[in-house]
């Protein structure tokens, strides 16, 4: 691939020599919130702006942008946010919208050069500021690039949407197979049948607990306990194999400890999501352990229950009527449900890992296109070595 940027003749030139940013601002008018773009609308890894507008009335100068126009947030650059904006109208001013100032640049191959890892790397670098960095255009401007022949910069745009439009396939069919499984749980949970009770005979909750004041408790010594805090966990994890904070022993009175095997339920503000322990550990009131003295659950089909829908709806029935929703060990221990048995459970599970296994590999795909896309990017528009 090197060989092939090598043998075109590409010119070394500055950003700002093919770059102009929009700098038209004015206030949209209350018939006009839809048509703004926010950073709030930019996500880090997509190049589309999937939704617009304002739930509030715009206040300030906002500039105006066309269809089109690549859209970079300048502010918090280390999110690396970039992205084709949708339609005319108007676009955050921490943000900059951008569009070739020369017939010699090409419109496409404009925006790839944003969105490379070396002009992200570089507004990186040039970001200042106290609290929220921002990056200033005059430091753009300054960015080195290469510049193809305006044939050269089709063929490497082309190639490289053509990898992207393949990369969003494979996210619809992770999307499509995540909700397969899912109708697919909700029904193997109901055929597998069992013994009807309640959690509070089937299972034991206890409510986590913390230390307080719970910073005089951190530590970094070997000897800490685990701290099991619901950002150490993505929102469609499974399991818990580790923490970024520690607590001092003389805390554990005070708080409540896991262990392997355990089932941990997050029951205030992103309440019922449900993670398998792999770790000894504490864990905070935020967090509700359920564990299985009697030895008649798998741990991953308690999983799976817990994620149902069947399961998600009780907890929204049980935690209805306040603004912040919360669980607690009381409202989990009634609801009624059917303990299959053990044999019914694997099969369960063998059942549910093969889809899962589905949406791992289109996972796995999109992660291998993705990296391959990064390095093609930059090799491509020339900017390895820049």
């Amino acid at each position: 691939m090197k060989q092939q940027v090598s043998s075109i003749k590409a010119s070394k030139i500055k950003f700002g020599e093919i770059a102009v940013r929009r700098s038209e601002t004015r206030v949209p008018s209350q018939d006009e919130v839809d048509l703004y773009v926010g950073l709030e609308h930019l996500q880090s890894g997509s190049y589309t702006v999937d939704t617009t507008g304002s739930p509030t009335e715009l206040i300030g100068g906002k500039t105006i942008v066309s269809k089109g126009d690549i859209l970079f947030a300048r502010r918090n650059t280390y999110l690396r946010r970039v992205a084709i904006c949708p339609i005319d109208g108007f676009f955050s001013p921490d943000g900059y919208a951008i569009t070739s100032k020369s017939s010699a640049c090409f419109q496409d191959y404009l925006f790839w050069i944003v969105a490379s890892d070396a002009f992200l790397d570089y507004s990186i670098k040039w970001s200042a500021g106290t609290h929220s960095k921002r990056v200033k255009w005059s430091d753009l401007e300054n960015f080195e690039t290469v510049l193809p022949p305006l044939e050269e910069q089709v063929k490497i745009s082309k190639l490289l949407w053509s990898i992207e439009n393949y990369k969003r396939n494979l996210k619809s069919s992770i999307q499509i197979s995540q909700e397969l499984t899912a109708v697919a749980i909700d029904k193997w949970i109901e055929e597998a049948g069992g013994e009807e009770s309640i959690i509070e005979e089937a299972l034991e909750v206890a409510r986590g607990g913390s230390p307080r004041p719970i910073d005089d408790y951190f530590t970094d010594k070997p000897e800490g306990l685990n701290w099991i805090k619901i950002g150490d966990v993505p929102i469609n994890g499974k399991y818990i194999d580790s923490t970024k904070q520690k607590i001092r022993p003389e805390g554990l009175s005070k708080t409540r400890q896991v262990r392997p095997g355990d089932l941990v339920l997050s029951n205030s503000m992103s309440f019922g999501r449900p993670y398998i322990v792999n770790i000894h550990g504490c864990i905070h009131d935020g967090w509700l352990s359920i564990s299985d003295p009697s030895g008649r659950w798998e741990k991953e089909y308690l999983y799976f229950l817990f994620r149902s829908s069947f399961m998600q709806s009780k907890f929204l029935e049980k935690a209805g009527g306040s603004t912040v929703k919360n669980l607690n060990s009381q409202l989990v221990n009634s609801i009624e449900i059917k303990v299959p048995s053990l044999e019914a459970q694997r099969e369960f599970i063998e059942k549910v890992n093969s889809l899962e296994m589905l949406t791992q590999n289109f996972e796995a795909e999109v992660a291998t296109i993705n990296s391959l896309q990064r390095t093609m990017l930059d090799n491509l528009l020339g900017l390895a070595n820049v």
